[in-house]
């Protein structure tokens, strides 16, 4: 217990790679890279599945909706600047219409609607299951509104839905502008919306959101920054703060306290000790910025793009304690390493390989395993959903770079091969 009665789970060593069992994983391919390839997907991060293997996926690349019918069929669905049915741009796809409840199951919407955030408008825009737009809603009013009028500066917005049909948003807005250094930081604040015009808001924390270097006309995120996460599924919510080794989760349906915050279920701390930034995380970063690089630079234009970005860089002098966050339905934390760069674009996820996830089984004992994700897929994009409430969804990328998406699975021991 913490010395406010909380649960704790003290774990002495997170990212040791000796320290944890590792379980078996499963697979099942959404869309392989080579079937995106063939209807111009660029970056498939945000899907809605359902029971019945209907999927309405959202490529972040292109702002387009891609819908398969049951029998695997893909058909161009809602995209950006089409008339009345337009999206400007694409935050989240969940099943599910306005006044239902996305995160609670598909039977609640059997003709296979869905919602997709327009980050852009700052509105749920919901559409049927062909496609054709219906009911708009903007989301907030006061630390939750985003859109149009609102300055958030470089941060996009964004939506986790929950069971009962309120939403937590994330919204960053800029600190009082650039530092001596041209840093340009944020603070980035989490927000439960309830009610029935999803208008009454509930603190959930804060922290600071990723950094920029301000050059010119532009700016670059600054790598291994520590940045805040916040992940929800179900009726709980995954914060981190950004600073702490700990990942506290709060279960939204609890009363809130005298000062209308809601209390902590659980906290995850970590005892790790801090890895000092040093040459091998800059060649890290170095090589991700090459692969980044125009293909038709020459060498010469290329040497001198990437050392004028890593001159710029401000370093921290530390890894942060925590490089992603998810959860799912089932009550999963994923937990990413810290290697992660934070230098990754909608259009190309960086590669996290490594994750940690703490699980509670029935009896209440909680467990931490690892898992490394199988050559071919890049990344956890987050909870699968209702439909596969301990499945994630996974980006898959082939050698020639096209992308994909698919379902992983945490294999129990019985269901593992022989000799895994």
């Amino acid at each position: 217990m913490s010395d406010e009665g909380i649960p704790t789970l003290h774990i002495r060593s997170l990212w040791d790679a000796e320290s944890h069992p590792t379980p078996s994983v499963r697979v099942d391919t959404i869309i392989s890279p080579e079937d995106g390839d063939q209807i111009s997907l660029v970056a498939p991060t945000h899907a809605a599945l359902r029971d019945d293997g209907r999927v309405v996926l959202g490529d972040a690349g292109t702002r387009r909706t891609w819908i398969r019918d049951a029998e695997g069929r893909w058909t161009e669905g809602p995209g950006p600047w089409e008339g009345p049915d337009q999206i400007r741009s694409l935050g989240g796809v969940w099943p599910g219409g306005l006044g239902s409840d996305p995160g609670a199951g598909t039977d609640s919407t059997p003709d296979g609607g869905f919602m997709v955030h327009d980050v852009e408008t700052g509105e749920l825009v919901a559409f049927d299951s062909a496609g054709a737009a219906g009911d708009r809603l903007r989301i907030g009013t006061d630390h939750a509104l985003h859109g149009p009028g609102v300055s958030t500066g470089p941060w996009p917005s964004a939506l986790h839905p929950l069971t009962d049909g309120s939403w937590v948003v994330a919204v960053a807005t800029p600190n009082d502008g650039p530092d001596e250094s041209g840093v340009l930081s944020g603070t980035v604040r989490y927000t439960l919306v309830t009610g029935p015009s999803l208008d009454d808001e509930t603190s959930l924390g804060e922290g600071p959101a990723l950094p920029f270097r301000v050059m010119g006309g532009g700016a670059a995120p600054l790598p291994f920054a520590h940045v805040a996460h916040l992940a929800a599924a179900g009726q709980q919510v995954a914060v981190h703060d950004g600073t702490a080794a700990r990942a506290s989760v709060v279960d939204v349906a609890a009363a809130p306290g005298p000062d209308g915050s809601l209390p902590a279920a659980l906290h995850v701390d970590w005892h790790d000790a801090a890895v000092r930034i040093s040459d091998i995380h800059r060649d890290r970063v170095r090589a991700f910025l090459l692969e980044m690089a125009p293909g038709d630079m020459s060498d010469e234009d290329r040497d001198t793009w990437l050392g004028g970005l890593m001159d710029s860089f401000v370093w921290p002098d530390a890894l942060p304690p925590l490089g992603a966050l998810h959860l799912t339905p089932s009550g999963d934390l994923w937990l990413g390493s810290p290697l992660r760069t934070g230098l990754d674009m909608p259009q190309r996820p960086e590669r996290v390989a490594e994750w940690r996830v703490v699980s509670v089984d029935p009896d209440g004992e909680p467990t931490v395993r690892q898992v490394a994700l199988p050559d071919g897929v890049v990344t956890v994009l987050g909870p699968a959903g209702p439909a596969h409430p301990q499945a994630v969804l996974v980006l898959l990328r082939d050698p020639s770079e096209r992308q994909g998406m698919g379902l992983l699975h945490l294999q129990a021991p019985e269901e593992s091969p022989a000799g895994s």
